[in-house]
């Protein structure tokens, strides 16, 4: 089996962590992928070095991404464009798309054996912001600057206005960023097989506003109208492609594309939820 190993450069520590896992497979039938950086410090019988992460999970049968989540979130998107399965292994915080921790590199073998399953997960296209082929495996956040005032969000699914708000911002979430900032303002928990997105609202004006769920079927269309002088920011899974004073839109459906996470038989959905979000670290 031929395992590609991507990560943040941003992490002093994860090199350390490369080789432990390469002292994990050492003794196993594995070709291992690393970047070119790591010749000489990285040692490995079946060491292959890449240029770039793109090209080695090009050739990869299985990614192996360290890091928190949104390293694993980075490099899901890029293995989805080559139908490629990725495991993340987290060095960060709370790292709830990983399948492991740092402390349980010895359940790769499992890989090797073919002791896992393949759990799809959904990811979200978003059009209409100058950038095109944008793609969200968490979420997209539209919201106000934080010196501007409370804009308005309206979003449609058809001919059928699903909901309105104003507020500080909206948020549209698939099932795995439903643990993430919609779980913070105050959305629902999603199971990651099912196909929907999770609509929440950022701090509304408002005693009724609620989170919706909706399907997928249809793509959603969400207008956004900021007051004279104030400013709309959109985010893609954190990061921030869009800003500007005028009133929008941008639209949003399901991608072809579907992120493949390795599920290891120590991991759980369900217990994962209860040691990292009820707070029993």
């Amino acid at each position: 089996m031929k395992l590609g190993i991507v990560y943040s450069k941003e992490g002093k520590e994860v090199i350390r962590d490369v080789n432990l896992l390469l002292e994990e497979l050492y003794f196993l039938d594995a070709k291992v992928f690393v970047l070119e950086e790591l010749k000489g410090i990285a040692i490995f019988k079946n060491l292959k070095f890449f240029s770039s992460f793109e090209g080695i999970i090009k050739e990869s049968d299985v990614v192996i991404s360290f890091g928190g989540d949104g390293t694993i979130i980075k490099f899901a998107k890029l293995a989805a464009r080559f139908d490629k399965p990725i495991l993340g292994i987290n060095i960060g915080y709370l790292g709830f798309l990983a399948s492991l921790e740092r402390n349980q590199l010895s359940e790769i073998k499992d890989i090797l054996k073919g002791n896992f399953e393949i759990l799809p997960r959904m990811i979200l296209e978003v059009k209409g912001l100058p950038r095109t082929d944008l793609l969200a495996l968490n979420d997209v956040v539209i919201s106000r600057e934080t010196s501007s005032h409370i804009s308005s969000y309206s979003v449609f699914q058809g001919f059928s206005r699903v909901c309105h708000h104003i507020a500080d911002g909206i948020i549209l979430s698939s099932p795995s960023g439903s643990t993430a900032y919609s779980f913070s303002a105050g959305g629902p928990i999603i199971d990651p097989k099912l196909n929907c997105l999770a609509i929440t609202p950022i701090c509304p004006h408002s005693l009724n506003s609620r989170s919706f769920i909706v399907g997928t079927k249809t793509p959603l269309e969400v207008e956004y109208s900021p007051k004279k002088g104030s400013r709309v920011n959109i985010f893609i899974d954190g990061k921030l492609y869009f800003s500007g004073e005028e009133k929008g839109r941008i639209l949003i459906h399901r991608s072809k594309l579907i992120a493949k996470f390795i599920n290891l038989p120590s991991a759980n959905f369900y217990k994962t939820i209860d040691k990292k979000l009820m707070g029993k670290f």
